[in-house]
């Protein structure tokens, strides 16, 4: 079912949360001798709403009225508050050996010796959360690959 949220983003103030620079991401990849990149199944819908703003999100059909429980894509501050999430869940790795940018994720290893521990910390939080990949968007031990678009060599 899909929703229009136009009344519902206008009404909304913007959340200030920082979308991290693109060009810095990519560039501190440099140098990396093996990458994994991956992107997470549906993000945003693993994110449960709270039930103060369910309400909100109401559609109205021949069958009764609907809220959603998680969130909807295309809400104004979707992207803020999944990358906040994401920056959370993964603090304790970001910019030492991986990078996250909303739903895509780079995990980067400098040495080859090191890229089996590195996946198995990575792998220990995205199970920790539940969250779940998109097998067919996945790369493991890749020198080389596309991260938001732009190619990491």
């Amino acid at each position: 079912m899909c929703i229009d949220v136009t009344d519902l983003n206008n009404a909304c103030p913007k959340d200030p949360y920082p979308l991290l620079m693109i060009d810095r991401l990519v560039d501190s990849m440099d140098g990396c001798a093996l990458l994994i990149i991956m992107d997470t199944s549906q993000g945003y819908y693993q994110i449960f709403m709270a039930e103060e703003g369910q309400e909100k999100t109401y559609s109205i059909t021949e069958k009764g009225v609907y809220y959603y429980r998680i969130m909807l894509f295309g809400l104004k501050n979707g992207g803020a508050t999944y990358q906040r999430l994401i920056n959370k869940i993964f603090e304790t790795l970001i910019g030492k050996m991986m990078e996250v940018y909303v739903d895509e994720i780079v995990v980067k290893s400098t040495r080859k010796t090191d890229h089996l521990i590195h996946l198995i910390e990575c792998f220990d939080v995205v199970r920790e959360y539940g969250m779940k990949l998109n097998p067919t968007k996945c790369m493991f031990r890749v020198k080389w690959g596309k991260f938001l678009g732009y190619l990491i060599t």
